[in-house]
């Protein structure tokens, strides 16, 4: 089992029980079905990401700015786990400097698109985070999102399946509710 799949079973929120997955890490073993404590802390170390100085990696100083992930979300945080503090935050490639609202809107769109069920409980990465953009603004990041990602498929490879893939998750974007 690999480690993302591991996480999208600790993530869970159905009925989970650790001895019936003898495979996993035992970080993910340990305590599993946590999406309360998983989206807190994502919030929380997201705010400290946020309030660095983006300046420190040689931007200007756009006071809207800051030092984004570009890729944020439970999938890529390792969490110590008996405090669930986080212990490392995974998958640099796409970080930058930027508006806050990219990292905000595509943690939002990991959970509801790979964590439905836990969608009800985002209002603690919210609130954790200290920062809740409107819904309207949130959306149409995550729908830029997508749509980049498809256009960086389609030019990598037009053929790929990956272009369907990510126009099939805009369409599941645009189709959301709040």
């Amino acid at each position: 089992m690999s480690l993302t799949q591991a996480s999208s079973l600790w993530f869970q929120t159905s009925a989970c029980d650790a001895a019936a997955l003898p495979d996993l890490p035992p970080f993910v073993g340990g305590s599993p079905c946590r999406p309360i404590e998983v989206l807190h802390e994502c919030g929380r170390i997201l705010r400290q990401l946020h309030a660095l100085d983006p300046t420190l990696l040689g931007a200007s100083s756009e006071e809207e700015e800051v030092i984004q992930h570009g890729d944020f979300g439970p999938n890529n945080i390792l969490l110590e786990h008996q405090t669930f503090d986080v212990a490392a935050v995974l998958d640099w490639e796409f970080s930058g400097v930027g508006p806050a609202i990219t990292d905000i809107a595509w943690c939002e769109w990991i959970v509801r698109m790979h964590h439905p069920d836990a969608v009800s409980m985002l209002a603690d990465f919210f609130d954790a985070s200290g920062a809740r953009p409107t819904w309207k603004e949130r959306q149409a990041e995550m729908l830029r999102r997508c749509r980049s990602l498809k256009s960086f498929a389609k030019r990598w490879d037009p053929a790929s399946p990956a272009v369907t893939v990510w126009q099939e998750r805009a369409s599941a974007v645009a189709s959301w509710v709040e």
